[in-house]
């Protein structure tokens, strides 16, 4: 309908004086009318994503070795390497999982694209598992895939969560990161397997390891030695 009104790219107009043509508020009103496409999820429009993903933050420990909240100190810098880059790229959501220590709203420690809150896990004395499985009860329903990382682990790379999201989307199962042939984090599992966390956490499960010695450990702080010295 109306060819002749849409030039083809490169080429100039031909009728200069269309716009004062009888046809043209028609024109203009049929183009008016032309539905308007919605955006998708950024996760579909980033990387040839079709599915969405949230990233879970472990920070429910009592953090006994250091001897004080270390989520509370660490976590800004943890959020922040997820909502830049790649990892801001694919991640549509957060949910921090807090247990021993009450943590400050998503808002007050780090600015970005994705949206983030903070979830209580009352079972957080049960393990890693249990806090991961409060963690992706509270995602939203059209979540695919969670990323978990580590409340203390401030160097992680937002390029590791792309690069094991990558995996996971053609090989699918469990996948994390590896440094140094060890597995770490961050780590990846769709939703088929939530159901399938233990209280004990994912360790003992088998999964694919993606080599990330490149972009260099997420880091591990347990004692206050451990703390990197920009957080002193």
């Amino acid at each position: 309908m109306f060819p002749h009104a849409f030039p083809r790219p490169g080429f100039a107009r031909a009728n200069s004086g269309l716009a004062k043509t009888p046809r043209d508020p028609l024109l203009l009103e049929w183009v008016g009318n032309l539905p308007v496409p919605h955006a998708p999820p950024r996760s579909q429009t980033t990387r040839g994503w079709s599915v969405s993903v949230a990233a879970v933050v472990l920070a429910a420990g009592e953090a006994s070795r250091f001897g004080a909240p270390k989520q509370q100190i660490l976590l800004p810098e943890v959020l922040t390497r997820l909502r830049v880059g790649p990892a801001d790229d694919i991640v549509d959501e957060i949910v921090v999982v807090e247990g021993a220590y009450p943590l400050p709203p998503c808002a007050e420690t780090s600015q970005g694209g994705s949206s983030c809150r903070v979830v209580h896990c009352p079972e957080w004395r049960s393990g890693p598992g249990a806090s991961l499985r409060c963690g992706i009860a509270a995602l939203n329903s059209s979540v695919e895939a969670a990323v978990v990382v580590l409340a203390d682990a401030p160097d992680l790379s937002p390029q590791s969560v792309a690069r094991v999201l990558d995996v996971w989307r053609t090989e699918g199962g469990v996948v994390a990161a590896s440094y140094g042939g060890h597995r770490g984090h961050p780590l990846v599992l769709g939703r088929d397997l939530w159901a399938e966390v233990p209280d004990e956490g994912l360790h003992d499960r088998p999964a694919r390891l993606v080599p990330c010695d490149d972009l260099g450990e997420p880091g591990d702080v347990d004692e206050p030695d451990d703390l990197p010295e920009r957080f002193r």
